[in-house]
């Protein structure tokens, strides 16, 4: 029976506490639900329900589920069973159209099971997806006290229960939502609401989403619903009105940015000749920016002659020089940092100052600027500079005068000042000399930035004024760290320096304030000048900016409100906007006259409609950023699929593909980074900034430097996939079931041709010829890849000179055979753009999009063939070939990265790299090995400290290892291991009631001990969570931070960079030790190349270390946090050379339990679960058992 139009919009917002996830055996709590309709007014409800009669075999209701509700037993006690009242409740709901709730997965099944139970539910629209949809910039709000917090600005009753607070935060969800819904946008013609129109838009297509149609009901009537009681109309909505079908397309044809950064520059003033670097200072007279004005006089100079070749060559001269000098100025920096902050002579952990290298430094360095003097005068007094028909500008004489005078007198200041350092006999370790090189270190700043760049130099008062404002504002909950500010010390004394620089910061220190507080005050004295700070994942980039730079930057009275920040992520995470116009076009295609769409290859579904507004939400919201592709593919595969979507910046924003230029998503993201005083980019962006990001770049934080010399690498290597050859090769030449864009220009041609009238005068020959050449190109690409793999099989990642001599040989020519198809394809589709699309019979815009994409996909796959073939007799590479089924993936990295890092290095006048784990067994020889490599494993810093964290472990921490436990070897099977360990962890689990994080070594380990052990939690109630494969796994995260009792199982990603404070985690366990794949390619080729103890004691074993305290880092978050860290790992314990790993580890691992039941014992008289373990009659020796026999059943 159709709906009645007329019919007035009811629903519900509801939300339940259950004392389980169970239905069958649990029982609701407390439901509490607010009702509201176009006719009605607002009601709110809540009902206790009494569940004692609910418990099924004696099952005992969890103390913190009474915490949580704010109930207690004895007032539960004496209220109405869930039987008794289901009917008042049902009678309430009585007429609504939808019912909003939190989690439908779980909500749903207690509506259809518990709550309606024989009856029909109405649509049960899930607040969380909708908000994740329209909001995408906003942090989802998946836990209990996220959603009380979001709903604050609600007013609440003192009386309201905790379930009324989180009921204010579901209401405040959705009326953020329907404001994006319903948000005005002005045009030519007036005001109109894009999202609202594009909602239904998308209702429109093919198939059925209840979600959005319940919701798109709701904000059709929003400005007709009272949601207030006694207020008529309550939040004020715009009335909904729908864009003509015209309207729209015109809209999103003509959309762009409403925040454009048109400029490209700022104009600079022309009077000082070479100032081309953005807002450079006047008054900045340096030696560095002396050179950078005569190289721009010497690009206008004439070439041939003799006065220009002196000039050039005495530039060339001072600029070896100085970077020379640089070099002997940090080496003797770095000494002295070492001599003057030494308080233990005998401390070994870093060799002390030697008398003979520090002597040859001080005087090459008076040598070097001897060097720069003698140049300096030499050009001063030369024809071009001293003739009478120079045109060398009198600001750049002046320069060069100021500069020759400042070196004479820094070389005088300094060679008085270190003359008695040359004198022998001196004790580097004496207290006395440690205090002349304090007093000499004062000066080395001149050299630093007088002489090579003029910077204002951080005062120690600046620092202590932010860190009080800071302070003051009570709003923020900020607590005063002293490990902080000896932080911010460092880093102060680092930018005033320059240099390289190494920092460890232990786990709560607050390093991420630590290091932007006296990098806005480099910025504040500084203000031509940029900070760029390199992280390693997306995450904490968007968290620096949401949070710690509000942090910094909102409180009133701040230094830095004038300050700005900008992320720049990689390519590939930002929105194309010209190609999601092309999709627009795809999915509104009209029908012809007989009904059926135009093309069948791209039938329009609802769902891809949705996934299209998805990411225009994207688009509009967060400027194009599209961080999450993986769980957007996987949500919706279709897009990709049929329609070929390629839509993130990396393959479509080019050069007469995106017509969008400098407008489009990532130009614009780029231009933003151009004039922020702050940029914030990744690890892997940090090789690849733009020059105007250099040029103005004075210092750059590499946070988490312990993964940078990985994400370095990674982001040095290229790969070919036979998947994405054959891919563009079908889209090319098509398939069996599918014809290919060349035989659609093909019968377009030849249908011109046969309707061409007599004495047209025009050859269809050339082009036939022309598209036959590519489709026999792609018919011999896809040869190639059929031959390369004859058979299915599965080769973990292997080096190339392990392969078979036939496979090599074999591939090396495929790989050939591919680079000069590509050429062919390439050279053919730029020959078809020389002709009029029309004869073609294809629209002009599709024409050259595909063209052009294919042109670019051609010149791109045959550059990465051509590398590859180069690549792999070359031994500065490590190429390898994995396969999976018939699809395979070839890989280059380079061996070393020693040439980036110190490119990197030479870039900014101040590099900092730091992190909670730097430091391993007290020296940073495994971070300078993998920067440099064996036989450049020098130190490069100018200084390098650890800051220990203010944790007491001791206090804090317990912990445990697992010798019952029997040793895991890789050469045997380890059933029996996994029996084990899969029994240690599910009791564990029990004995803490969750609250546990457990972390492996690969996925596919993870994977099986998770459909082990997931039955048997289910029987004790504890949900356990498993990181996601694909995507960023941010909804599992949010998920165990909000649920107390659940268990967590991660690899990878997990070992560092996530953070749960509070009882949430309070176990954490280690699978097995963090060893390195001995069967890795990288490692395999280190174990080769380098010595034998440079590879096992230092690397292999270092990193394990590292590793351990990675993991172990994410169990303490606060001073208040207590937790129990516990390695199943045996051989930790048993195995002679694997004990010294204990050692990474700050607190002390006991190993007097025989048996998993004994551990699980220990675990709770540690945690104080004594009483919550009896109260649910918990008996451990039963539960082994009970685990240990559902274990055995399920293998």
């Amino acid at each position: 029976m159709p709906e009645d139009p007329d019919k007035p919009v009811r629903f519900a917002i509801a939300h339940l506490f259950t004392t389980g996830r169970d239905p069958s055996s649990d029982s609701i709590l407390h439901f509490a639900c607010r009702r509201y309709g176009e006719d009605t007014t607002p009601q709110i409800n809540d009902w206790i329900v009494n569940p004692e009669r609910k418990r099924i075999g004696g099952k005992i209701i969890r103390k913190r589920v009474w915490i949580r509700t704010g109930i207690s037993s004895k007032e539960a006690e004496e209220k109405l069973l869930w039987e008794e009242i289901q009917g008042e409740v049902l009678s309430f709901l009585e007429g609504v159209d939808m019912v909003f709730v939190r989690n439908s997965d779980v909500a749903t099944e207690w509506f259809e099971r518990v709550v309606y139970k024989e009856r029909v539910p109405p649509p049960l629209v899930d607040l969380t997806e909708m908000y994740q949809f329209f909001l995408p910039e906003k942090p989802v709000p998946y836990s209990e006290s996220a959603l009380i917090d979001l709903g604050e600005f609600v007013e609440a009753r003192k009386e309201d229960r905790r379930l009324h607070k989180v009921l204010n935060g579901m209401y405040s969800m959705l009326d953020s939502i329907l404001n994006v819904i319903l948000s005005r946008e002005r045009n030519a013609t007036g005001y109109h609401q894009p999202v609202y129109s594009l909602v239904d838009w998308a209702l429109s297509a093919e198939g059925s989403q209840p979600n959005f149609e319940a919701l798109f009901k709701v904000a059709s009537v929003a400005n007709n619903i009272r949601w207030v009681e006694g207020q008529i109309g309550g939040l004020s909505y715009d009335i909904p009105v729908k864009m003509e079908e015209y309207d729209l397309i015109q809209f999103i044809k003509d959309w762009k940015p409403s925040d454009l950064v048109e400029e490209d520059r700022e104009p600079f003033d022309e009077s000082l000749i070479g100032a081309e670097i953005l807002d450079q200072d006047p008054k900045d007279t340096s030696t560095r920016k002396l050179l950078q004005s005569l190289r721009f006089v010497l690009s206008f100079a004439d070439k041939e002659s003799e006065d220009t070749e002196q000039l050039t060559n005495g530039v060339t001269t001072v600029e070896n020089l100085l970077g020379e000098l640089q070099s002997h100025v940090y080496k003797i920096s770095g000494q002295l940092q070492y001599t003057a902050n030494s308080t233990d002579p005998q401390d070994g952990s870093k060799s002390p100052a030697n008398y003979e290298e520090f002597s040859s430094a001080l005087i090459k360095l008076d040598k070097c600027m001897g060097g720069i003097e003698k140049e300096l005068g030499d050009l001063l007094h030369g024809r071009l500079f001293s003739g009478s028909a120079t045109d060398i500008p009198p600001r750049i004489r002046k320069q060069v005068e100021a500069s020759l005078k400042r070196t004479r007198k820094l070389r005088r200041s300094l060679s008085d000042t270190l003359q008695p350092f040359l004198t022998s006999g001196h004790n580097l370790t004496d207290k006395s000399f440690r205090r002349a090189t304090a007093q000499v270190l004062r000066q080395f700043p001149k050299i630093g930035h007088d002489y090579f760049t003029h910077t204002n130099p951080i005062q120690d008062e600046g620092l202590r004024l932010a860190y009080k404002l800071l302070l003051s504002d009570k709003t923020k909950m900020l607590k005063n760290r002293e490990e902080q500010r000896i932080y911010s010390r460092f880093i102060k004394s680092a930018l005033n320096t320059g240099g390289p620089y190494a920092l460890e910061a232990g786990t709560g220190t607050g390093k991420t304030l630590g290091y932007l507080i006296p990098g806005c005050e480099h910025l504040r004295k500084n203000k031509e000048r940029q900070v760029v700070v390199a992280t390693a994942t997306i995450n904490l980039m968007d968290q620096i900016v949401t949070k710690e730079w509000t942090t910094l930057t909102s409180q009133r009275g701040s230094l830095y409100h004038d300050l700005s920040i900008a992320i720049l992520k990689g390519k590939r995470n930002y929105l194309c906007i010209s190609a999601l116009k092309r999709l627009f076009d795809a999915l509104n295609s009209v029908e012809n006259k007989q009904g059926k769409p135009q093309r069948e290859s791209k039938l329009v579904h609802l769902d891809d409609r949705f996934a299209w507004l998805y990411l225009f939400q994207v688009l509009t919201r967060k400027k194009g950023q599209w961080d999450n592709v993986g769980d957007f593919t996987k949500k919706y595969p279709r897009i990709a699929e049929k329609f070929e979507a390629d839509l993130d910046a990396e393959s479509a924003c080019k050069p007469k593909l995106c017509r969008m230029g400098k407008n489009c998503s990532y130009p614009q993201a780029v231009r933003r980074a151009q004039f922020a005083h702050v940029l914030i980019t990744n690890h892997h962006k940090l090789t690849k900034l733009q020059d105007e990001i250099q040029k103005r770049a004075s210092v750059c934080i590499i946070d988490e430097a312990d993964q940078f010399p990985d994400n370095l690498r990674s982001a040095s290597s290229e790969s070919l996939l036979k998947k994405d050859v054959m891919d563009f090769v079908r889209r090319v030449a098509g398939t069996r079931n599918r014809r290919g864009f060349v035989h659609i220009l093909q019968d377009g041609l030849e249908k011109t041709q046969a309707r061409r009238m007599n004495g047209a005068g025009q050859s269809f020959e050339k082009p036939l010829d022309i598209l036959k050449e590519i489709d026999e190109s792609c018919r011999q690409v896809k040869e190639c890849l059929w031959n390369s793999t004859k058979e299915s099989d599965n080769i973990k990642e292997k080096r190339w000179k392990e392969l078979p001599l036939d496979h090599k040989n074999a591939l090396n020519d495929i790989l050939k055979d591919l680079d000069r198809q590509f050429s062919t394809i390439e050279l053919g589709f730029r020959q078809i753009l020389q002709f009029d699309p029309i004869i073609f019979r294809v629209e002009e815009s599709e024409f050259f999009d595909r063209v052009n994409r294919y042109i670019y996909d051609a010149e791109e796959f045959g550059g990465i063939t051509k590398s590859l073939v180069v690549a792999i007799p070359d031994n500065e590479f490590v190429v390898t070939y994995r396969q999976k089924s018939y699809d395979w993936t070839i890989t280059k990295m380079p061996f070393s990265i020693a040439n980036e890092v110190k490119n990197i290095m030479r870039s900014f006048e101040t590099v900092v790299l730091t992190s909670a784990t730097l430091y391993v067994d007290k020296t940073l020889n495994l971070l300078l090995l993998e920067l440099l490599g064996d036989e450049e494993s020098k130190d490069i810093f100018v200084a390098d400290s650890k800051i220990m964290s203010p944790f007491n472990y001791d206090r804090q921490v317990r912990g445990a290892s697992a010798p019952f436990i029997v040793e895991y070897n890789y050469r045997y099977s380890n059933e029996k291991w996994r029996q084990d360990i899969s029994t240690t962890i599910a009791l564990q689990s029990v004995a803490l009631d969750g609250r546990t994080m457990v972390l492996f070594n690969s996925w596919n380990e993870m994977q099986a001990m998770y459909d082990c052990i997931n039955p048997v939690l289910q029987k004790f109630e504890i949900p356990l969570l498993l990181q996601d494969r694909v995507g960023s796994s941010e909804a599992i995260i949010q998920e165990f931070a909000g649920l107390e009792e659940s268990v967590l199982f991660g690899t990878s990603r997990f070992w560092s960079g996530v953070d749960f404070p509070g009882p949430t985690l309070s176990q954490l366990m280690i699978v097995r030790l963090p060893n390195k794949d001995l069967g890795n390619p990288l490692v395999k080729e280190r174990e080769e190349r380098w010595r034998r103890d440079t590879f096992w004691d230092l690397w292999y074993a270092q990193n394990t270390r590292r590793r351990l305290r990675q993991g172990f880092g994410r169990l303490i978050r606060k001073r208040e946090d207590r937790g129990l860290f516990i390695v199943l790992d045996s051989r930790m314990v048993t195995h002679h050379k694997m004990i010294a790993h204990q050692k990474a580890i700050p607190v002390k691992l006991y190993s007097d339990y025989n048996s998993a039941v004994k551990l699980a014992d220990w675990a709770i008289r540690s945690q104080g679960l004594s009483p919550e373990i009896e109260e649910q009659g918990i008996d451990l020796e039963q539960a082994c058992q009970t685990i240990r026999d559902t274990i055995q059943g399920s293998v």
